[in-house]
């Protein structure tokens, strides 16, 4: 999840206070085809969080995943040089 890419979908997804999977895309595919021509309805459905009475946000597993960003995750054992030991 490129951190670029979530600036342009959470910023179009605010423009859409129901959080219509559909309209959120259309307007993606609007800014920049080419970045989002893999998406589907589909799968920002899965991204909203339609829960509770409060509106529809994003879902927390989204967003951590948006938080960890390009990150591989795993143990990383190389220590830069100038890091004091």
């Amino acid at each position: 999840m490129s951190p670029l890419l979530w600036m342009v979908i959470d910023k179009v997804a605010k423009r859409h206070p129901g959080m219509s999977p559909t309209a959120i895309l259309n307007d993606l595919q609007k800014v920049t085809q080419e970045q989002f021509k893999c998406l589907t309805s589909q799968v920002i459905g899965r991204w909203i969080d339609r829960s509770g009475s409060g509106p529809p946000r994003w879902s927390d597993k989204m967003l951590a995943h948006v938080e960890q960003g390009n990150s591989p995750g795993g143990i990383t054992t190389r220590v830069g040089i100038l890091v004091s030991t």
